[in-house]
């Protein structure tokens, strides 16, 4: 008599054939990964490369000595640095201020260089960080390098005030009153605005100091302080609160106040 039972695969057989798939799968995704890193550092090093250009292009006719420099340097060719996240995970653009060129650091790898022009300096105290993600900044600082923690968004803020230590308005970023700024920190905020620009109906931190270090800050109808507040403009103490009508720009450059023309009233308690 013929056998006519149907041969199936075996509990073993089973298993062999899934690990053989798991196996592949698993060397599939790792293959892409690898690809598209390979493929994001490719792009970063362009642009790494483009921004070295214009720094030490700039730097030939008006030198590039500070930070500032650099960054006031890529604004001016429409690159705002705290803007410019990479694309390959976990790395930053850096400023080796040594050699005077973006350098591209894995800060999820021990800092490795992935990308520089020349050979980066080995000094961390020549490595210039912008960090708009201020949660990071403590990690890179603690290994000797400079950081500033740069401010893109309003929602930013809040974690520059939880994070402490003084951070910086990006350039890019203008606040107003359709998008409201009102910070109380609860204790004392160094507020440095660099060259940048802050632009806002709100309120800036009340009840405890803030100290403003260069910028510029225009006021439409808004406050900094509030009654009883100390707000302390770079050395110049003032006990009562700052206010302008809608129109009124108030630039603080050290302690220097310029009222629109308007005709318009600053008051500035003591100052």
């Amino acid at each position: 008599m013929k056998n006519n039972k149907k041969k199936g695969f075996t509990l073993i057989e089973l298993l062999v054939v899934i690990a053989i798939l798991a196996i592949l799968a698993t060397v599939s995704v790792v293959g892409y990964t690898n690809f598209i890193r390979k493929a994001n550092v490719s792009n970063d090093t362009v642009i790494a490369t483009e921004l070295t250009t214009l720094v030490q292009t700039t730097d030939i006719t008006d030198p590039v000595e500070t930070f500032e420099d650099v960054k006031a340097a890529l604004y001016e060719n429409g690159f705002y640095l705290a803007n410019l996240n990479t694309k390959t995970k976990g790395c930053f653009f850096v400023w080796d201020a040594k050699n005077n060129q973006i350098i591209l650091v894995d800060g999820e790898n021990n800092f490795e260089v992935l990308f520089s022009k020349t050979e980066p300096s080995t000094n961390p105290a020549d490595w210039y960080f912008a960090v708009s993600d201020v949660s990071k900044a403590a990690a890179i600082e603690a290994r000797g390098y400079k950081v500033e923690r740069m401010i893109t968004s309003a929602t930013d803020i809040s974690d520059a005030l939880a994070n402490g230590g003084e951070f910086h308005i990006d350039k890019s970023l203008v606040l107003d009153k359709d998008n409201l700024l009102v910070i109380n920190s609860g204790e004392e905020t160094t507020l440095n605005l660099g060259t940048s620009s802050l632009n806002t109906n709100g309120i800036l931190p009340n009840e405890y100091p803030i100290q403003i270090l260069n910028g510029t800050v225009t006021i439409n109808g808004g406050v900094i302080g509030a009654a009883g507040s100390m707000v302390d403009l770079d050395g110049n103490t003032v006990n009562s609160p700052i206010f302008s009508d809608v129109g009124t720009t108030t630039n603080i450059y050290g302690t220097t106040f310029n009222v629109a023309s308007n005709g318009y009233t600053l008051f500035a308690g003591d100052a």
